[in-house]
Formats: C-alpha cells, sequence, structure tokens
C-alpha cells in the first residue's frame, strides 16, 4: 500500500467564507447550497463542475472546499492537519488550477493514449 502526501491549499478563516460565499454568482450560489444540502443530509451524491473559460468554475469549487473543510475541522477532536476533502480533476491543468491533482494521479489511473480500450 503506497502513501502519498499531498500538499493541501491554505485554508481561509471561517469569517471570511461569508464573503467568499457572497463573490460568487447567484446560479452558483444555488449550486454551493444544493451541495451543502445534500452533505448536511449525509446523501452519497456524484457532480461534475463544467463551463467555459472564466465562468467561475474555480472560484465556486474553492468555496465548496473551503466551506467543507472548515466545517469538517469544527467537528471536536479533529485532526485538522489531514484531508477532509480532495481536489482533484480530468486534466492537469484544471486540477492545477483548483490546487488538486489529476484523477489518474489519485486512483492510479493508467494512463492510455491508444485506442484500444479494456473492458472493466
Amino acid at each position: 500500500e503506497t502513501v502519498r502526501l499531498v500538499k493541501l491549499p491554505t485554508l481561509i478563516l471561517e469569517g471570511d467564507l461569508l464573503a467568499m460565499v457572497q463573490s460568487i454568482n447567484n446560479k452558483q450560489r444555488e449550486y454551493f447550497a444544493h451541495v451543502m444540502h445534500n452533505v448536511n443530509k449525509k446523501k452519497i451524491f456524484y457532480e461534475y463542475v463544467g463551463g467555459g473559460a472564466g465562468e467561475g468554475k474555480t472560484r465556486l469549487i474553492t468555496t465548496i472546499y473551503q466551506s467543507l473543510t472548515l466545517r469538517a475541522n469544527s467537528v471536536p477532536g479533529t485532526n485538522t492537519e489531514t484531508a477532509k476533502v480532495l481536489l482533484c480533476a480530468p486534466t492537469g491543468k484544471a486540477a492545477f488550477g483548483i490546487g488538486g491533482l489529476t484523477l489518474h494521479s489519485v486512483f492510479s489511473l493508467p494512463v492510455n493514449q491508444s485506442s484500444d480500450f479494456r473492458l472493466l
């Protein structure tokens, strides 16, 4: 079993979270509320954040990350040095933009550049 150390994004102060939430647009704020509602209800859910350049994907993902991490770290006895949320993206450019890792590196997926596909 391999253990990998990752550099976690810097956490903001709890008081700065409100300003961060206010900095996203209304549609993003609705999506943020949807994510937080699912987390609060302990629902399992899978989401994809997409869109064109400059539409605020990174800001939205950062806001969700900060909120979830601050929430998890507020539980008494929690080790604040451990990752609660792992930021990952399908491409290196996208992963770099959010301060995360690629899906391939996180989940040890094989990098296949041929047109031959294997059945799962």
